[in-house]
């Protein structure tokens, strides 16, 4: 039943979307498929943060840097796995690009990135921009245990590759949190958005494990004595029982959200086919 839930919503956002075509959609038209497993996905997470963040942004405002902050992270993801090889998007320059500092690039993926992130900041002029770009830089610097490229020789055990999938996850959605310009982001409100983030990785790279192979080292194609059904069962359950008791609630609107989508993903093949991804 969540899984139809959430699903229903999602198809309400669409609509509504398409039915008023804001500007930003009619100057760069994007597919209905990675509009509903991007940036409708992060809107409806950050409906849910409702119940426990207030953010000075409107949900117009909110609409729109959700758009573009997906929009960053899909050039972000393509700089760092071009499939050419060339080096585009490296641990090393990304936080210089990122906090527009000392760019001589003349990549084109650069230059679009860079005017994006600009655009960002002028339609954000948030407080917490700061901390929106720490956050990021983060979110990829991963890489360097992610990244089979970037790992080189270097052993990647399981609780490496968790630990690096649960930080990607939570600093991707802190970073996002931050941009909206959140009020009252307490030490337990960052702490749920962290553990929507590592939750929201898992679902992830359970989605992408055959496609991650050989590429990304995940929880789920390094060496593990589980099966990943188990692992993702096991983890899926871990999250939650955080969620409860930070929250002291069974059913927290975060657990109704995840489980939901958790069920979508598994269905998603058959909506949007075989090949859908986030980004």
């Amino acid at each position: 039943m969540k899984t139809i839930f959430l699903g229903l919503k999602l198809l309400v956002s669409l609509v509504i979307i398409e039915f008023r075509k804001p500007p930003y959609l009619r100057s760069k038209p994007i597919s209905l498929k990675r509009l509903v497993m991007g940036p409708l996905i992060l809107s409806r997470f950050i409906k849910v943060t409702k119940h426990f963040i207030h953010f000075v942004t409107t949900q117009k405002q909110q609409e729109e840097i959700i758009y573009w902050f997906f929009q960053m992270s899909s050039l972000i993801e393509k700089g760092f796995d071009d499939k050419d090889n060339s080096v585009i998007l490296t641990p090393e320059n990304f936080p210089d690009i990122i906090m527009l500092k000392n760019i001589d690039y003349k990549d084109a993926l650069v230059g679009e990135l860079t005017d994006i992130i600009r655009h960002i900041k002028k339609l954000t002029s948030s407080n917490n921009y700061d901390n929106f770009e720490s956050n990021i830089i983060k979110t990829w610097l991963t890489h360097k245990v992610r990244d089979v490229k970037q790992a080189g020789d270097k052993t990647i055990s399981l609780d490496d590759a968790l630990r690096s999938a649960e930080d990607r996850g939570g600093f991707y959605f802190l970073a996002l949190v931050y941009l909206l310009n959140p009020t009252n982001l307490d030490k337990n409100s960052e702490r749920l958005v962290r553990l929507s983030g590592a939750w929201f990785q898992i679902i992830d790279d359970y989605d992408d494990r055959k496609k991650d192979v050989g590429n990304r080292s995940t929880p789920f194609t390094v060496p593990s004595n589980n099966s990943h059904k188990e692992m993702r069962k096991k983890y899926m359950a871990k999250y939650q029982k955080q969620i409860q008791t930070i929250t002291s609630s069974r059913i927290h609107p975060l657990i109704i959200f995840f489980r939901g989508l958790a069920g979508l993903v598994t269905i998603k093949p058959i909506i949007l086919g075989e090949k859908s991804d986030w980004h």
